[in-house]
Parts: structure tokens; sequence; C-alpha cells
């Protein structure tokens, strides 16, 4: 989500809003974007239309009803919920949901969706059919509905499902909240995951003293902290506040009336409430997820009996970024330390010290008799050397 203009929200596509199928999706993608949402949430297939593996006909809607450019970028699909490829004691269903979900899943991939929102975690089944659509269907990501405050611990269910798929970075979740929500601490879990998007229905709202929709405070909070992380909000719901007098802005404006005008209001105002962005925030914003590797801080003063001699004193006072030849060097150095170092028991130390030898520079195999020093010099500055006595490998001998 870029960040866009916070005064007015131009180009910071934040919000959407989901739509029923049965309605026209070319007046209600026109009638949403100019309500103010950037996109809309829609099924690939009508909820209620259960289909058989080899079903003959046509299953949804004429690909050609929208451009290509607004299937990729104004809409967002997502599958029918009755897909369960876990069903217990029920083969028949389990067979028919797999082939659904696969045939549901091509489809966007068809259309050039962005990204394609399934209905749940699911169980074992599904992930192996996740897995292997994240694999084959490179050019969409896949979001999946999890339900906050249900009975069951919902990132339980998200972090198995990540694990059966390889930590992959086209999977992201979708928060639903209603009414109440989790602890403080269950929030908190969410912060660093891989969100996408989070669901607010028109239900989880309340009216203030003037009539106008707003979410309790612990929503407020919530919902703020995580549009700082680059989350997007979907309404979802019928109307169910008409503040008095109707919609001013609309009248102002000039546009077509919409009841949920009101509710993207509101989030507008959640969403400038939050602190501006710096200068060098867009531009950071993609590398908020990568670990970066600095180097060591070497307080000069007299080094322990047997131990390699100080760094020099440039690496002494630098703290240099991630270099670009470091995952060549651990590459290359993982094994040997891994097989000869057996002292060096903190893989923390053992990169602090590839960090520092690939700053250097080393045009070609990396030093690892540098890496070595560097190890055991962080082990003697944390007090944790086992032995001083230089280890070499027996390639070396």
């Amino acid at each position: 989500m870029p960040l866009g203009s916070r005064t007015d929200c131009g180009d910071a596509r934040f919000c959407g809003v989901e739509v029923a199928f049965a309605c026209d999706i070319v007046d209600t993608l026109q009638r949403s974007l100019l309500c103010g949402f950037d996109f809309v949430l829609a099924p690939l297939v009508h909820p209620r239309f259960r289909r058989g593996p080899d079903y003959p006909g046509a299953f949804t809607r004429s690909d050609l009803l929208l451009t290509a450019s607004q299937w990729s970028g104004q809409v967002v699909g997502s599958t029918s919920p009755w897909i369960n490829p876990d069903a217990p004691q029920d083969t028949a269903l389990r067979s028919q949901s797999e082939a659904a979900l696969r045939q549901e899943l091509h489809w966007a991939a068809h259309l050039s969706l962005q990204a394609c929102i399934l209905p749940g975690a699911g169980g074992p089944n599904q992930a192996r059919i996740l897995n292997q659509a994240l694999l084959t269907l490179t050019g969409m990501a896949l979001w999946v509905r999890v339900r906050l405050g249900g009975p069951e611990d919902a990132w339980e269910e998200w972090n198995t499902l990540r694990f059966a798929c390889a930590h992959s970075t086209r999977l992201g979740a979708v928060l639903e909240v209603g009414a109440q929500l989790p602890s403080e601490a269950s929030l908190a879990r969410w912060s660093g995951e891989n969100v996408k998007a989070i669901v607010v229905p028109t239900h989880a709202f309340t009216t203030n003293k003037r009539g106008y929709p707003v979410l309790p405070k612990k929503h407020q909070a919530f919902l703020t902290s995580m549009l700082k992380l680059g989350v997007q909000v979907v309404l979802r719901g019928a109307p169910r506040h008409t503040p008095p007098g109707g919609d001013e802005s609309d009248a102002g404006l000039k546009l077509p009336s919409n009841p949920l005008r009101p509710y993207w209001e509101y989030l507008s105002f959640l969403f400038r409430k939050g602190e501006i962005a710096a200068e060098q925030q867009p531009a950071e914003l993609a590398y908020r997820d990568f670990l970066q590797v600095g180097g060591m801080h070497v307080v000069g003063g007299a080094q322990p009996r047997g131990c390699a001699p100080p760094m020099s004193s440039t690496h002494a006072h630098e703290s240099p970024l991630l270099p670009r030849n470091l995952l060549r060097v651990c590459k290359l150095a993982g094994p040997w330390w891994h097989s000869t170092t057996q002292s060096v028991s903190s893989l923390h130390c053992f990169l602090a010290a590839v960090s520092t030898a690939a700053a250097a520079g080393q045009p070609g195999e990396p030093d690892v008799r540098g890496v070595r020093a560097g190890c055991h010099q962080v082990q003697h500055l944390r007090g944790s050397c086992v032995s001083c006595a230089p280890r070499p490998s027996a390639s070396r001998e």
C-alpha cells in the first residue's frame, strides 16, 4: 500500500469494500470508486453454486466485463465459502472442494488479480493445495481470512498454515474483526505477521452524539496501529447508520449518494490521524521486513592472551549495513564454521564476524581465518570463549 497523499488520501490505496456476486460488477465498481474506495472485494463465483469437477458449462461471469487494468488494479477476488478440502468424514465434499478451489484460483490468475482471498486457514489438505498454487501461480498473492475473537486460537491456525507453505511471502492474512476484540496480547502478536488487510463489518460501528458511525476505542487503537504498518481496510456489510441531514460532503462534491460514504469518511479520518510520513519512509517501505546485520563495535584495550589481534580501527568505529556479498560469504563460510569451529556456539557471533569480513570487500573467496578470528573476539568480549587455540580446518592442513 503506497503511503500516498495525506491531505485527501488521493493516491493512498488503503480502503476497499466487499460486494456481493449478484450485483452489476461494472456499475458497482464505478460507484465504489466515486464514493472514495480504492478497490472492491468480489466473489469469483456465486457463493451457492456448487459444481462437480466435470461441470461442462461456464461457472462465472465473463472476463470481458472489465478491462485488464481494472481486474488487476481495482478488484480482489474471494473464493466460495462452501469450499472445504478438509471436510471430516465427507470424501465427496473434499474431492469437490479441491477441484473447485483449483478452478477458482486458476480463474483468478487468468484475470491477473493481484490477490485472492480464501475463507479460512483450513487443514493439511488445503495447505497442500495452497502450497502448490504458490509455486505455480507466481503472479498472484493468496490471502487467508482469519477471524479474531473466536473460540479457537486464530494465530495458531495461521502459524500452522504459514509453516506448511514454507513461509511464502505471497501468503498473507486478512483479519476479520467483530464487535468484540480479543486481548491486547493476542492483538499484539499480529503486528509481526504478514497481515495484508483488516475486514471491518458495519455492525462493529457505534453511533456518536451527532449520529455518525464511529468505532470503539479499542478498535480505533488496533486499526490505527495496523494502518501504520501498511495494512489495508475492507468495509463489509450493509449500512446501519443514517447521519442526520444526509451526506453533506456528497452534496458539495455533486457525487452520487452512497450510504457507505460516512463509513469511508471515518476510515479516512483514522488514516490521516496517524503521524505524517517522513520523506524517506516511502522508499524504506519495501525493506521493513528485511534483516540488517551491522558491523561489530570493538572497544580498544588489552585482548586476552592467545586471542586473535584486534580488528582495524575502521571496523571498530563504523557499523556498515548489510554488504552485497554477505550472502555469498555466509554460503561459503557457513559449512566451515559448522564443521570446524564448534567452540563458537552463537550464530549471532558468526554473522557479526562474517559481516565484518565481508565489509572489507574481498573480491575472491572469503577469508575464513578472519571470520574465525572475529568469532573468537566476540566470544571474548562476551566472556563465553571456550578455547582460544587455533583450530584450522582439515582442508588447510
